[in-house]
């Protein structure tokens, strides 16, 4: 850890955002919160059970659950590791499509659409209002 502000230096060609991305990789806690994580592990949990057993996409679900453990169990020592964990969760965009619609009873896949439009109105919402220490490529006109 301590050697990223060198690293950081030496990669300034690249651009402002990517230095200022290495740079606030040195605090995990800029970036990893508890009440995210257990929102993301609970939300695995909701979607393990009502997945229906004989799924076609589960590649996309094991990939979704190992970036879940990958984000809680190393993506707390540095955030590049929860970056690596994130990456993996962008499986969970192609899987959640896929549930949207193959959930058999309907009440159950009402209450699933509810609960991934309610997840991800408050994950976009929070990275809205952390901004990140404007280290994310866009910016939160309403705070700054």
């Amino acid at each position: 850890y301590n050697l990223i502000p060198y690293i950081a230096s030496n990669l300034s060609f690249l651009g402002g955002r990517y230095v200022g991305y290495i740079d606030a990789s040195k605090d995990a806690d800029e970036t990893v919160s508890k009440l995210s994580s257990l929102m993301n592990v609970v939300l695995a949990i909701y979607i393990v059970c009502v997945a229906p057993k004989n799924d076609k996409k589960e590649n996309y679900k094991i990939c979704y659950i190992l970036g879940i453990i990958l984000a809680n169990c190393i993506g707390s020592m540095n955030a590049l590791f929860l970056r690596i964990a994130t990456n993996l969760s962008f499986f969970s965009i192609i899987y959640f499509e896929s549930l949207w619609n193959s959930i058999k009873p309907i009440r159950q896949r009402y209450m699933f659409r509810a609960v991934i439009v309610l997840y991800c109105l408050i994950v976009f919402s929070n990275a809205i209002i952390k901004n990140f220490g404007l280290v994310v490529p866009y910016i939160n006109r309403i705070i700054n």
